[in-house]
């Protein structure tokens, strides 16, 4: 009796198995839509063509983990989900980087918060963007990358033109040639006070800095 469920149950399984594998070789679960979601039309396209090689093969067979790894090749790419949407669908939802920044490595190349390079200049269609300084050490990368998030949130963002580094401190150079002096502690409280200064002073005269190292005042000239 024992050995004839066994037999059952091996036959049972065997039998499942089988229709798994028959539905997996079915047309009907042939991969034949591809969904990419994301903000770049430019990204969007490298990446269906690097997937479009799938279409028409089983959706079974496609490995999400492996072509995740393969999209995350693509410097543009800051994240990606791939899920499967049976039968037929294929969902691809991409996180692009943000462009905050370009940055002066000889060349310039378009740049995330975080310093990441993702794009030539020729490539970008806005140009404006502030310049930053290339670092010199892991340190000096990080300080550029936090003074460059609290830049990019502040009111100054908009007037400035380059985020330079210099042995003890950093400049930011405005638009019209104003230096801006602050260290790595920048806040965004700070700047944005720097800039109605900046409105202010300069409605009725030139100004040629304005000094933000100092926790109880900011100077200007």
């Amino acid at each position: 009796m024992n050995r004839k469920k066994t037999f059952l149950l091996i036959i049972s399984i065997l039998s499942i198995v089988l229709f798994i594998l028959y539905l997996s070789e079915s047309s009907l679960f042939y991969l034949t839509k591809i969904e990419i979601y994301g903000n770049n039309e430019i990204v969007k396209e490298d990446i269906i063509e690097k997937i479009e090689k799938f279409k028409n093969e089983p959706i079974a067979y496609v490995n999400s983990s492996m072509l995740e790894s393969s999209i995350l090749k693509d410097a543009r790419v800051q994240d990606v989900d791939v899920r499967k949407k049976y039968p037929s669908t294929l969902i691809v939802t991409i996180n692009e980087r943000k462009p905050s920044a370009f940055i002066n490595l000889g060349k310039l190349y378009l740049i995330d918060n975080n310093l990441n390079v993702f794009a030539y200049f020729s490539e970008t269609i806005s140009k404006d963007y502030v310049i930053v300084d290339s670092p010199i050490d892991d340190i000096d990368r990080k300080n550029l990358s936090k003074i460059l998030k609290v830049l990019e949130k502040s009111k100054l963002y908009e007037l400035s033109s380059e985020l330079k580094r210099y042995e003890k401190y950093y400049q930011i150079i405005l638009k019209d040639g104003v230096r801006v002096y602050l260290d790595q502690k920048i806040s965004e409280k700070k700047l944005n006070n720097a800039y109605i200064m900046y409105e202010k002073e300069t409605k009725d005269k030139n100004i040629e800095y304005i000094d933000l190292r100092f926790n109880s005042k900011i100077i200007i000239k």
